[in-house]
């Protein structure tokens, strides 16, 4: 094998000819994607989307990488540690693709930007926490009002969930019945259901005794994310393509490698039907319950080499 250590476009994304062609591959290189938020989802879709051959970026996120997000997050090292989440993806989306064009949002996005954000976008991807749903309703209805598709993949337990939103779907608020009377906790869990209506990672959660949604402590496994970076790929090639058929919403899709399982279906009336609504109700109950029993994890309990006696902590 000749060694080549000097960077082409050509050479560095060749592998993906066959998949698509030189045409389509020339057409991904043009286009500019969106990605809202950087951390358990977000950098892993930013770096499987630049491996793709997408040159050009808006990225946001308003945080720094800590020790908490070593099990997940694709750009979480000893070394980031303390670091803006933007700029070391960044840094590492230049190591992939020195030619790429990164516009950075380091306050994340919010009212006053959004506009900015989405400017000249193809596609939003979007990577935001679960406890940031203000800012993802924002986000979503926006990208929809101005007809820029959005895709939207999360980790759950050994699995992924997907749903698109493109000009043939019901506006985001009316899928997930989302309004502004609504709490921080109630439009999380009307985006939870309708993300993944099965709810297929349910049925093998080991303990909920460490979990928190609203303070930002959710169990999640680098699988899941991986497969929604894998997933969110897909969706993008089919859309900036115009290839395939994409099943947008109320379309959704549920993938679960745990339970060797794919569901997808069809919400036609979103959150609005009673069975979506007595989910709600359920899994605010739960949520409650969560918030209650939390216990936080004694400092270094994992360092002791120790086993725990997980019959009692349950």
């Amino acid at each position: 094998m000749t060694e080549n250590t000097e960077f082409t476009y050509t050479e560095a994304f060749s592998r993906n000819l066959g998949w698509v062609s030189l045409n389509e591959q020339q057409s991904l290189k043009e286009k500019r994607i969106a990605i809202a938020g950087l951390g358990g989802v977000g950098g892993g879709h930013l770096l499987a989307l630049a491996r793709l051959g997408i040159e050009k970026f808006h990225i946001a996120d308003l945080d720094q990488f800590d020790v908490g997000n070593m099990n997940r997050q694709a750009g979480c090292t000893v070394s980031s540690f303390n670091q803006s989440k933007v700029e070391t993806m960044m840094a590492m989306v230049k190591d992939i693709n020195p030619n790429s064009e990164v516009i950075p949002f380091h306050d994340g996005v919010h009212q006053d930007n959004i506009f900015e954000f989405l400017d000249s976008v193809d596609l939003v991807v979007d990577g935001l926490d679960l406890y940031a749903p203000k800012i993802r309703r924002l986000l979503f209805a926006k990208s929809y009002e101005q007809s820029i598709p959005l895709v939207t993949a999360g980790p759950l337990g050994g699995g992924t969930a997907c749903l698109v939103f493109d000009d043939s779907s019901p506006h985001p608020d009316h899928y997930f019945n989302f309004d502004s009377k609504q709490s921080d906790m109630e439009l999380l869990i009307q985006f939870l259901i309708g993300l993944a209506p099965k709810a297929l990672q349910s049925k093998y959660l080991e303990s909920l005794k460490h979990v928190s949604p609203l303070d930002g402590k959710v169990c999640s496994l680098s699988a899941g994310s991986y497969m929604a970076s894998g997933m969110v790929v897909i969706k993008a090639l089919q859309i900036l393509l115009n290839r395939g058929a994409v099943h947008a919403a109320p379309h959704f899709q549920q993938f679960d490698g745990y339970l060797n399982k794919y569901v997808s279906g069809k919400l036609r009336w979103g959150n609005r039907s009673l069975i979506q609504k007595l989910k709600a109700y359920f899994v605010m109950k739960a949520f409650k319950k969560m918030q209650l029993t939390y216990e936080p994890l004694s400092p270094n309990v994992l360092d002791s080499g120790k086993s725990v006696d997980t019959k009692k902590a349950a």
